[in-house]
Parts: C-alpha cells; sequence; structure tokens
C-alpha cells in the first residue's frame, strides 16, 4: 500500500468522478466506498469518500461540500504510450473543463497537454518518458504567488521527514529566465513515490488549498 494517498476534494459529485477517472486511465478500479448516513451533512446513501486507483496510483476521493476546490497547484502528471492513447483521455478529460495547455507538440514533449476536468482537477498529459519518471501518475507541485520560490525549500523539508526519500534531478531556472535559486522542474521520492515540484513565475491567482490534500499512511 502506498505511504501517500492524494485526496481530491468534491462539493458532491466524487462518484460521477470516480466513474470518468477509472473509465479513460489505464488500469482503473474502485476499491472502497464509504456512504453517508441518516443524518449526516448529505443525503444518506451519497458516497463520503472512495478510494480507488488509476495508473497504478492510488487517490481518496472525498464528498465534504462546497467549501473547497483544487486548483493548478497540485497537478497530476499522467503519462502515456502514444499520441493516440492521449487523444481520447485529453477528450474526456477537457469536456466541460478547461484546456490550459492544449495538447500538441512542446518543447519538452512531442505530444503534451495541460487540462482542467469539469470537477476542477488538473492534469498534465505526457507521451514517452519526459520529465517525470517511470510512474504512470505522478503529483506535480506548483509554487506561485506568495510560495513562489519554495519548491527547493518544501522537498528539502519533506525528503527530510519521510523514509525511502531522494531529491533529485533538479533543473533550476537559467540566467534571465527567473530569479537565482527558483526551480523550473524538480523531481523527488518520498516513500519511494515519485513526485515533482516547481516555481512558477508570474501570477496565477491560485495557491494550495484543502481541494487537494495528501494522506500520510502511519504504521
Amino acid at each position: 500500500m502506498s505511504l501517500i494517498t492524494p485526496c481530491l476534494w468534491f462539493a458532491a459529485d466524487a462518484g460521477e468522478a470516480a466513474e470518468l477517472y477509472t473509465r479513460i486511465f489505464p488500469d482503473g478500479a474502485t476499491l472502497s466506498t464509504t456512504r453517508y448516513g441518516e443524518g449526516m451533512p448529505l443525503p444518506a446513501g451519497t458516497p463520503l469518500l472512495i478510494e480507488l486507483t488509476i495508473g497504478g496510483q492510488r487517490f481518496q476521493l472525498l464528498n465534504g461540500g462546497p467549501m473547497y476546490r483544487p486548483t493548478p497547484s497540485i497537478s497530476f502528471f499522467v503519462q502515456l504510450a502514444s499520441a493516440e492513447a492521449a487523444q481520447p483521455v485529453y477528450d474526456a478529460l477537457s469536456a466541460g473543463g478547461k484546456v490550459m495547455m492544449p495538447l500538441g507538440a512542446w518543447p519538452w514533449s512531442p505530444c503534451y497537454a495541460w487540462v482542467e476536468d469539469r470537477f476542477g482537477v488538473s492534469w498534465q498529459l505526457i507521451v514517452g518518458e519526459g520529465d517525470v519518471g517511470t510512474a504512470a501518475i505522478v503529483p506535480c507541485f506548483m509554487f506561485s504567488g506568495a510560495q513562489h520560490g519554495r519548491a527547493a525549500e518544501a522537498m528539502a523539508l519533506w525528503t527530510g521527514l519521510f523514509p525511502g526519500a531522494e531529491v533529485g534531478p533538479v533543473e533550476p531556472y537559467g540566467e534571465g529566465e527567473g530569479p537565482a535559486g527558483t526551480i523550473k522542474h524538480g523531481r523527488f521520492r518520498l516513500g519511494g513515490q515519485g513526485f515533482v515540484a516547481m516555481d512558477a513565475q508570474g501570477e496565477h491567482g491560485f495557491s494550495f488549498t484543502e481541494g487537494v490534500s495528501l494522506a500520510v499512511r502511519c504504521a
């Protein structure tokens, strides 16, 4: 079982999201569903917490009401085998959502896209090994606004707390690209799981929220 599991917050449509994700991503399956009972904030029988796996990555989907929404500060790299495999995933995620970077050739990949699905969850689709390692789905932390410039600090802190942790490789911004010491793309591992961190230049109007959190399994 994974040490760290991403938890996605939904108003009341976690079940709809789970159906979409397990249908369009490789090796998708629902593992368990806990439901609301009588006298609870959402109608009895509504999913409270859904645990699923897609692309070898476990997720928790939580129906918690409208207080929080995911933001692109935490997105998920999805490695796909070909442009043909990426297209239907891109189409399904972008339907009713927001295309941040359209599917096509980019300097870092022959086929890449960044989309926010209709539930507000951000996905970066990439064909080939790219820069994210070998896992099919990898969480990515983007430090912007008040958090800009803290990617290296975060990687150092987190890898000092968890077993099976290491930083690298890390690509800093070059001269003229951004402030010295800021990170263009950094990989790190926690508990043997891969993650990505980066500092985003400019003001993007969002930051980290409870909309995407990380559940840590304690022995």
